[in-house]
């Protein structure tokens, strides 16, 4: 069963386009999930402070890279972390951050990178099968995850929040670009 789950997750990096390409062929901006496609209660969130203050957020800022690669491929194992957060935007054209609220208070969050190689994608690609619980979804040489945050409370329960997750993981997973 493993070997069949690699093979599904590496399937996809076949598809990309040659590495000059691939900038012009793909356009993160697309990932962001249209209002009238969102359940009821799930909007795109307001900009923030923070690291990412406007959403969506598309770039190619160094820091912002290297946060959004370290999420989809975990830590590298390295005994010099600034110099493996230094090396996070190598072979990164560009990053994409969206931030989504639920009216139950959950918190759906999409980032994904658009690598200069499809061949960049298998780091992101192996993370689930090492135990990592949102699964990254792999389009030619565009890596991305979807993760949510539950409310505070358990008293208004998270059924919008899921519906939310759903949708925002749904689309960013058809992505044609």
């Amino acid at each position: 069963m493993p070997i069949t789950l690699l093979a599904v997750a590496l399937s996809g990096l076949s598809a990309g386009m040659p590495p000059t390409s691939a900038k012009s062929q793909f356009k993160l901006s697309a990932l962001t999930v249209p209002q009238d496609r969102l359940p009821k209660g799930c909007r795109l969130g307001p900009d923030a402070p923070g690291t990412f203050r406007e959403n969506p957020w598309v770039g190619n800022e160094a820091g912002k890279l290297s946060t959004i690669r370290l999420n989809l491929e975990g830590n590298p194992q390295t005994d010099d972390p600034v110099a493996a957060r230094a090396r996070g935007a190598e072979n990164v054209l560009e990053g994409y951050f969206g931030r989504y609220v639920a009216d139950d208070g959950g918190r759906i969050q999409a980032m994904a990178v658009l690598f200069d190689d499809p061949k960049w994608t298998v780091t992101a690609a192996l993370t689930r099968l090492n135990g990592e619980l949102q699964p990254r979804i792999i389009r030619g040489p565009v890596a991305a995850v979807v993760s949510w945050a539950g409310p505070t409370t358990r008293v208004k329960g998270t059924a919008i929040t899921e519906a939310c997750y759903k949708a925002v993981q749904a689309f960013i997973s058809a992505a044609t670009f």
